[in-house]
């Protein structure tokens, strides 16, 4: 089962005791999964502190915590006052779109009309940052909701009939996101320019150079990442550039080829991954701390199994040249958190081989950024 579809699933589980404490047996019933999936999945949410475990008679049953919502990203809660906002916002969104245009309001036309709102008004006090597609308030759009109107400032009121205007003529979402990304952080614009390369026509007439190019890219890309005081974090990105130059160096342009879509599915992730970050680094204007690494824990989580899944996978693919190179990979595939002397005894064993086969300055990087 893929990592995305762990995290539907976890969602379910969620959604679930948002309704009330539950045992797991009770959880099993109301959604359909396994017991012993349910129980990993409640192992994961204990560790996030998003759920508590209490003993209510005979039975052990499990809540979630009372600040979470179904209705905003990672169950982020909302003041009064942010929630009132927000829901005006699109009310007015789709009062002035429905005289201006026959067409449908998508989702992601809402929220980047609401977010142009955000950031021009500052009377609004609502959530809000660049995520994985752009900028975006936390409480997304939701096209089946009614919206409630409550009192707005008249600057409000014409701002978004003003955004309206400027959205309406687009056709396609991809010239909204455009529209969007002339405002966007450089960080945005360089993950732009990746993408672009990897899903256009020269990757396959010029891999290599194509490779290098986006090389360069990824280093100014992660030069511009928000601080992040994550071990995990520093080191699957450094060990992100270090294995596009291993493949630079080691693969000819047919196996860049071959191995395109894994290269596009590997950035992805990686690209996921930092969105993460970046965003829950926007709310820090608006939550403190403490709220945020509760609520993005599970999904951080999540991200780095998967991109640690695909970077592996991808490496393995690449010709192995020695025992050492063997073992460092398969400890990369094994990555888990350990405790301290375990962690040493490791790191001393990788680097007595590394020295046994002259391989320090090679191996030393990679082996140094995964703990192992």
């Amino acid at each position: 089962m893929g990592r995305g579809s762990t995290g539907i699933l976890i969602r379910k589980v969620v959604e679930c005791l948002t309704e009330g404490p539950r045992t797991i047996a009770e959880i099993a019933e109301a959604t359909g999964l396994d017991r012993t999936a349910i129980g990993k999945y409640v192992n994961l949410l204990k560790d996030s502190k998003l759920l508590f475990e209490e003993q209510i008679g005979s039975s052990k049953k499990f809540t979630i915590t009372p600040t979470y919502r179904t209705d905003t990203y990672f169950g982020l809660p909302l003041e009064k006052v942010s929630e009132q906002q927000i829901s005006s916002v699109y009310h007015l969104i789709n009062k002035y779109w429905a005289e201006k245009t026959e067409k449908r309001l998508s989702s992601t036309y809402a929220q980047k009309i609401a977010f142009k709102v955000i950031k021009t008004c500052n009377e609004l006090k609502i959530p809000s940052g660049w995520y994985m597609y752009g900028g975006m308030s936390v409480a997304p759009y939701d096209g089946s909701v009614h919206y409630p109107y409550y009192s707005l400032p008249q600057k409000v009121d014409l701002c978004v009939k003003e955004v309206v205007k400027e959205v309406v003529p687009f056709d396609h979402a991809w010239q909204v996101k455009n529209w969007q990304y002339t405002d966007a952080p450089e960080l945005y614009k360089v993950k732009e320019g990746i993408l672009k390369i990897l899903y256009g026509p020269k990757i396959n007439e010029e891999p290599k150079n194509s490779l290098h190019i986006i090389i360069k890219l990824v280093r100014k890309l992660l030069s511009l990442t928000p601080k992040v005081d994550r071990k995990n974090y520093v080191d699957i990105l450094d060990a992100y550039q270090d294995l596009l130059l291993d493949m630079y160096n080691k693969l000819d342009d047919k196996r860049l080829i071959e191995h395109k879509q894994e290269c596009i599915e590997l950035f992805e992730a990686i690209w996921r991954y930092i969105a993460l970050f970046n965003f829950k680094n926007d709310l820090l204007k608006f939550y403190n701390k403490e709220i945020l690494d509760m609520h993005f824990l599970l999904d951080i989580q999540q991200q780095e199994a998967e991109t640690i899944e695909l970077g592996t996978q991808l490496q393995s693919l690449i010709p192995e040249t020695d025992i050492a190179k063997k073992r460092m990979y398969d400890a990369l595939n094994r990555m888990k958190s350990v405790d301290p002397k375990q962690l040493e005894k490791q790191n001393n064993e990788l680097e007595t081989l590394q020295k046994e086969k002259r391989l320090e300055e090679y191996n030393k990087g990679l082996l140094n950024k995964f703990g192992f």
